[in-house]
Parts: structure tokens; C-alpha cells; sequence
């Protein structure tokens, strides 16, 4: 039994050193001269040590204050014991933390908050009408102004890493929405130097593209109407092929043993940089670790008595080139593209040998499993012709 307690505590003393002195929740924290150390070279202006008070003994945290030299301004430190611990494994270890940056956003509350106050509404800014926007895009010239004055104590990545806020713009949505509102977007105040045309261009399109995608209704928000026919519709979600729709429902996966989650990429968006309708397609990613697989492709060989197949059976790396075939009628196709780190390149595809010159392609954000290219492209890589009906929100695809 003796022994059992001498090596329980050795491995105990063992896991302690490994961890760097790691214990209990009232062990010892980072000393005032560590906190010093920390602020020194963590602040970039100028400070002096004020007071230091016991906030908790367990978990055990200590704070100091200290405060500016070159302003009206004082802010806490502290010294604290950290849970790193996982699921019911409790192991603490000393950390510093501060409220600076807190601190110094709130200082300029009292002259940037009376700006916004007229829009405010459920914690957002909201525009009311169309008349509203020469008034909000002056005031986050004015607050951004503001904010700016900041570089006098911090470098400007201060204010990019810490913006005094990020504020969500919204609309009321359109009769019969279930939502109240319908977000334009979110422009952050991080002392950037746009002047006035930029945020009422900014503020304009966005709510045109509401206007045209319904999300907003046009009789409230007036004065588009030119701005309306110059743009598109910002995302179709009905796709047909031969009129019949797409619904991306073949959850069959012969790579692994996974379920495949291709619904999700059943509709086409719009790009502005491309002037087109983009498609979502597989580039033939089926390792293990990623999740879901996509086969977007596949849905489209299968509809066209086609086939599909992944040559490259052996994904073992984060870093290897791909190749998949698909074949439709008399003809074959091959596609190969680099993939790295969830991100692809040199996409390309080919026609019984032919290069199809497939343009540039784009990651979606927060996606890897696929990748987007032009409706035009994504027509030549299945022999298709296309028609949109940008009001009912639907494309139609034909074979040729």
C-alpha cells in the first residue's frame, strides 16, 4: 500500500514538472516583477504601478493597477491561477491577463456612442429609410476620427487587433418576413481613414441588393430603383438540369465509410469580381480526418447516364496533387488540382485531352471540401447550356 502512495505522488510530482508547475487552483502566481515584465512589454506607452489587491484565494488571482503617464487613464493586471486542465481533469496554471485594451475603448464612449444614438435599436444601428444614410456614413467618418486618436498611444495595429467596435448596420425586413430586421452588414471603427462617399456607396448597394433579393421592401427604402436594374440577384436556389431539379441527395460515399453531405451546395451565388453565377464543385478530396465529403460532380454524371470516379485513391498528406474522371457519353474528362492545407490550386480539367482553360477558382469561406468556379466553366466541365430566371430565383441547366 506503501508503495502504491510513493508512486501515485512521484507521477503526480512527474506530470507537475512536465506541465511546467502546473497544481491546484491556490498555487503560486506570476510574481509583481513578472507583471511588471508583462506591462513593459505589452503596453506601448508609458506606466506606473499604483495598488495590488487579493481578488480570489481560490482559484488564487491578484490585481494590479496601474496607470498611464501620458494620459487619464488606469487599467488592471492580474496575476491569476488558469484551469488547463480537460473534461473533469482540474490542473491550474499562473497566467496575466489585463483589461487595457478594454479599458482604452471605453474611454472614448462618451464622445463616439452619441453619434450612433438615433439609430440604435435592439443593440444594432438600424436605417429607418433611405433618408438615413448620409447621416450614418458621417458619423463612422466621425467616430473612426475619433477612435484615430488613439496612434498618439498605440500603433495602428492596436486599433485594427482592438476596434472600439464592430457595429452591425440592419433594415426592417419586408412585409410578411419573420424577421424584423435584415442585416447589411458590419463596419468595424478601428480609426480606418474612409471618407463619407465610401460608406454611403457601401450603405447604397447594400440596400439596393436587399431590395433585389426581397429582403427589404423598395417602398420603404426609396430611390434605388436605377441602382436595382444594374444588379443581380445575389443567390439562386433552385438548380434544374433538364428540368428537373437538383437536389444533391446521393448520400452513397464509396471512399470511406462517412456519410456524405453534398445538399448543402444545391444553389449558385453571385460575383461581382467574375460578373457571374458561381457553382460549388468537388475536386476529389475524400481523406480521412475531413469530415463529410462532397460529390457534386457525381450528382450531375449520375442524372446524365454518366460516371464518375476518383483516381487518386491514397490521401495520406495535407499537401498532394488530386485527379478524379468523370465520363459523359463519348467523352472524358479529367480533373487534377493541387491541394494544400484546405486550400486548392492549379485546378484543371480536361476533354479527351483538350485543356478547357477552367479560370479562376475561389475557397468559399469556411469550407474546404469544395470550390467555386463560374457557371460558365462549370458548363463546359459537363457539356451543359444554361438560362436563369433571376425572379424566381431558380437556374436551369440543359444538356447540349
Amino acid at each position: 500500500m506503501k508503495k502504491r502512495n510513493v508512486l501515485v505522488c512521484l507521477t503526480a510530482l512527474a506530470v507537475s514538472t512536465f506541465l511546467g508547475g502546473c497544481g491546484g487552483p491556490e498555487g503560486p502566481v506570476p510574481s509583481k516583477g513578472d507583471v511588471a515584465k508583462y506591462v513593459k512589454e505589452n503596453i506601448s506607452e508609458k506606466c506606473e504601478y499604483v495598488s495590488r489587491e487579493t481578488v480570489s484565494e481560490s482559484p488564487k488571482e491578484i490585481a494590479y493597477t496601474y496607470k498611464s503617464k501620458e494620459r487619464d487613464l488606469e487599467f488592471k493586471v492580474y496575476a491569476y491561477r488558469h484551469n488547463v486542465g480537460m473534461y473533469e481533469m482540474k490542473i491550474y496554471k499562473g497566467k496575466i491577463r489585463t483589461d487595457y485594451d478594454y479599458v482604452v475603448r471605453t474611454s472614448y464612449d462618451s464622445r463616439i456612442q452619441p453619434l450612433f444614438e438615433e439609430f440604435i435599436s435592439d443593440g444594432d444601428v438600424k436605417i429607418a429609410s433611405s433618408d438615413q444614410v448620409d447621416k450614418l456614413a458621417e458619423a463612422f467618418v466621425k467616430a473612426n476620427e475619433i477612435y484615430r486618436e488613439e496612434l498618439q498611444y498605440n500603433e495602428k495595429s492596436f486599433l485594427e487587433e482592438h476596434p472600439y467596435d464592430n457595429i452591425r448596420v440592419v433594415c426592417d425586413t419586408a412585409p410578411g418576413s419573420t424577421y424584423k430586421t435584415y442585416g447589411l452588414g458590419y463596419f468595424a471603427i478601428n480609426g480606418v481613414e474612409y471618407d463619407e462617399e465610401y460608406y454611403k456607396n457601401a450603405l447604397d448597394n447594400g440596400i439596393a441588393q436587399a431590395i433585389k433579393d426581397g429582403k427589404i421592401s423598395g417602398e420603404q427604402y426609396q430611390g434605388y430603383e436605377d441602382a436595382i436594374e444594374d444588379i443581380h440577384v445575389s443567390q439562386l436556389d433552385h438548380i434544374y438540369l433538364n428540368d428537373e431539379e437538383m437536389l444533391y441527395d446521393n448520400n452513397q460515399n464509396d471512399y470511406g465509410t462517412v456519410g456524405v453531405m453534398t445538399e448543402k451546395y444545391a444553389y449558385s451565388e453571385y460575383n461581382y469580381d467574375e460578373n457571374s453565377y458561381m457553382m460549388f464543385v468537388d475536386y476529389g478530396l475524400v481523406a480521412e480526418g475531413i469530415g463529410s465529403p462532397a460529390f457534386v460532380i457525381r450528382e450531375y454524371t449520375d442524372r446524365l447516364g454518366g460516371s464518375f470516379e476518383i483516381l487518386t485513391k491514397d490521401q495520406t498528406t495535407k499537401d498532394q496533387d488530386l485527379e478524379c474522371t468523370w465520363i459523359i457519353g463519348d467523352h472524358k474528362y479529367v480533373m487534377t488540382c493541387h491541394y494544400n492545407e484546405m486550400n486548392v490550386t492549379d485546378l484543371k480539367v480536361t476533354r479527351d485531352g483538350e485543356d478547357l482553360g477552367i479560370g479562376k477558382n475561389y475557397k468559399p469561406e469556411n469550407d474546404f471540401r469544395v470550390t467555386l468556379i463560374t457557371l460558365e466553366d462549370f458548363c463546359k466541365m459537363l457539356d451543359l447550356n444554361y438560362r436563369i430566371d433571376e425572379e424566381s430565383g431558380s437556374l436551369y441547366l440543359y444538356s447540349n
